[in-house]
């Protein structure tokens, strides 16, 4: 299964959180468990509101945004950064 990044929407704690994972149950768990391990919030807080997903590491992505990862830099393929942000 590919890398993806979501950008995940709680009630609170915060409220948007972006994570790299392979579904959007992952994507929240992650999210989700790092929170309570550092005692962020209430759990009502850390309410699930939704889960976008923004970009795949495939070749062709179905949401037409890929995601470079630091395994393509071993790949030879070159990765710049966007001009607005260099």
């Amino acid at each position: 299964m590919s890398k993806k990044l979501y950008k995940v929407d709680l009630r609170a704690s915060g409220g948007m959180y972006y994570v790299v994972a392979e579904s959007p149950d992952k994507a929240y768990q992650i999210i989700k468990e790092d929170l309570e391990k550092r005692k962020i919030g209430f759990s009502k807080d850390r309410e699930l509101l939704k889960v976008t997903l923004l970009a795949e590491d495939v070749v062709y992505p179905d949401c037409e945004v890929r995601l470079y990862t630091p395994q393509d830099r071993d790949s030879g393929i070159e990765i710049t950064a966007c001009p607005a942000y260099s």
